[in-house]
């Protein structure tokens, strides 16, 4: 089994990939809180699947939103509070 801060560092990249224009360090903060939001869940093993797909689910609210679209002279990436 991957240790916890690699399951994290996964989920994150996966989520990257599929919003890049979403800054990393934003994608990173909403993955390590739905991984502390179930720290002391029984079953551990399914908690990369489900972390990912609430945070996949926010951003692609944030898409349909037009949440977090860039300033002009700003980087691609966005934050997203």
């Amino acid at each position: 089994m991957l240790s916890h801060e690699r399951q994290i560092e996964q989920v994150v990249a996966a989520l990257h990939a599929q919003f890049p224009r979403f800054a990393l360090a934003t994608i990173e903060r909403r993955v390590r809180a739905g991984f502390e939001r179930y720290a002391a869940a029984t079953v551990q093993s399914f908690l990369p699947i489900l972390v990912h797909r609430e945070v996949e689910a926010q951003f692609r609210e944030a898409d349909r939103l037009g949440v977090g679209t860039s300033r002009p002279g700003s980087s691609s990436s966005v934050e997203v509070a």
